[in-house]
């Protein structure tokens, strides 16, 4: 169980950048709702936030690549 839960934490990024692609394709209700302007620019509104999460967690990723010798992040 805990080699499974060392990978959980890889999860994160690639799923609000999913979300974000998703989100900035979307032209249904919400997309009204979360963005004042009526426009739908690529970074505004939900867009902007799935991908600034997807930012933040993108650390695991970078240890993982870069061979990081910290396993604790």
């Amino acid at each position: 169980m805990r080699g499974a839960a060392n990978w959980l934490h890889l999860a994160a990024s690639p799923v609000f950048a999913i979300l974000g692609v998703t989100a900035a394709f979307d032209d249904g209700p919400m997309a009204s709702i979360c963005n004042a302007s009526g426009a739908s620019p690529f970074f505004a509104g939900m867009n902007a936030m799935y991908f600034l999460m997807a930012l933040f967690h993108l650390p695991p990723w970078l240890h993982l690549i870069l061979g990081s010798g910290n396993k604790n992040c």
